[in-house]
C-alpha cells in the first residue's frame, strides 16, 4: 500500500479542494443540490480511498460527513452557519491528516472532530423525531396441499421497518464492506 500513498494523496487534496469549494457554495445557497451532491460524493469516494489506504480514522470521519450529507439531501437535515463551521474545522482536521499522511505515512487522531459530528447529528436526531413505522407481518393461512408447499404456506409477505433503523444497518453493511476490501 505504501507504494499507492502518493497517488492517495494527490487525489485526496483534489477531494479536500471540492469539499471546500462546495461547502462555499452551500454557504451562500444552503439548497444547492449539486454542491450537496458534491460534498457526499467526494466524502464518500475519501472514505473508501482511506479505508482502502487503512487510515481509519480519517475513513470514519468522511464516512461521518457522508452520513450528515445523506441526511441533507433526504432534506432531513439543513445547512445553518453553525454547521458550516463544524463542516470547514472537519476539513481542516482531514486535510491536516492528510498533509501528515504524506509528510510521515500516518494520519492524525481526528477522533474529536468525528465525535462533535456525531454529536451534532444526535442532536438535531433529539429534535426531530422520526415517525414510528409500525411492524405489519401477513401471512398466508391457506392449507398446504402437498409436503412442498407446507414450505410456502406461512410465508411472510410484508415486514415494515423504521428507516433510520434501515439505514443503520445499510451504514453497517457498507463499513463492512469497505473494511473487507482493505483486508484484501
Amino acid at each position: 500500500l505504501l507504494k499507492y500513498k502518493d497517488l492517495y494523496v494527490q487525489t485526496a487534496e483534489e477531494y479536500l479542494q471540492a469539499l471546500n469549494k462546495a461547502l462555499l457554495t452551500l454557504e451562500k445557497k444552503p439548497e444547492d443540490k449539486t454542491a450537496i451532491e458534491e460534498v457526499f460524493r467526494s466524502a464518500h469516494t475519501l472514505k473508501s480511498q482511506s479505508a482502502a489506504m487503512g487510515y481509519q480514522q480519517t475513513s470514519v470521519l468522511c464516512h461521518t460527513i457522508e452520513d450528515l450529507f445523506s441526511d441533507i439531501k433526504e432534506h432531513k437535515r439543513k445547512i445553518t452557519p453553525e454547521l458550516a463551521d463544524l463542516l470547514f474545522a472537519s476539513f481542516d482536521a482531514l486535510t491536516s491528516s492528510v498533509a501528515e499522511i504524506d509528510k510521515n505515512g500516518q494520519e492524525i487522531d481526528v477522533s474529536e472532530q468525528i465525535n462533535l459530528l456525531k454529536n451534532s447529528v444526535l442532536e438535531k436526531e433529539k429534535s426531530i423525531q422520526a415517525p414510528e413505522i409500525e411492524v405489519i407481518l401477513e401471512i398466508e393461512n391457506e392449507k398446504p396441499k402437498s409436503p412442498e408447499s407446507i414450505k410456502d404456506s406461512n410465508k411472510i409477505k410484508t415486514i415494515s421497518v423504521k428507516a433510520e433503523q434501515l439505514d443503520e444497518m445499510m451504514n453497517l453493511m457498507e463499513e463492512l464492506l469497505v473494511l473487507w476490501l482493505s483486508l484484501r
